[in-house]
């Protein structure tokens, strides 16, 4: 447990190093902005004890993106998924790029799995497990689908898989 960076406080840290008691004293731009500098009740405890004082620390804060207990084991799970749907996928078809032709080793790579319609775009998000939305790809030709104008064999690829999903009113 990290606690308040104020010499003699061990309360547990709130925000930018400070408890919640000692908030005010922060110096950084979005607290001054909501609230105005008040020094008078911090010089007056540094006046009653001496020992009084802040411990500056001088680091860069970085806001880290929080994942809850809930979204780990939703990621958790989905990974799981994944990894049976994959297998099933690379049982079912030939260990063979359907670009290029080259052959893949027998060990599943989940690189090769290409989705055709992205699994993590909003619209295509419930495909994610439809095994005519995955190809199987070499490592160079999954490169070439993902560029920001692909070949015209993926756009092809794309629009024919897009009208299968329209056709069988998976897609609006």
């Amino acid at each position: 447990m990290k606690t308040c960076i104020v010499f003699g406080c061990n309360y547990r840290i709130f925000s930018h190093g400070f408890c919640k008691i000692h908030q005010s004293l922060r110096i950084d731009k979005k607290w001054y902005d909501k609230h105005p500098p008040d020094f008078t009740s911090y010089y007056a405890m540094r006046n009653s004890d001496p020992e009084y004082e802040i411990i500056h620390k001088i680091t860069k804060h970085y806001s880290i993106k929080k994942i809850t207990s809930k979204k780990l084991k939703e990621k958790q799970k989905l990974h799981k998924e994944d990894k049976l749907f994959y297998e099933e996928v690379w049982n079912e078809r030939p260990h063979v790029c359907i670009k290029c032709l080259a052959t893949l080793e027998d060990i599943l790579n989940w690189s090769w799995m290409h989705h055709i319609l992205f699994k993590g775009s909003r619209p295509y998000k419930h495909l994610r497990h439809e095994k005519r939305n995955v190809i199987i790809l070499c490592q160079s030709c999954h490169g070439e689908a993902h560029y920001a104008n692909p070949p015209e064999y993926f756009k092809i690829l794309v629009k024919e898989t897009y009208q299968y999903f329209q056709s069988i009113n998976l897609l609006s």
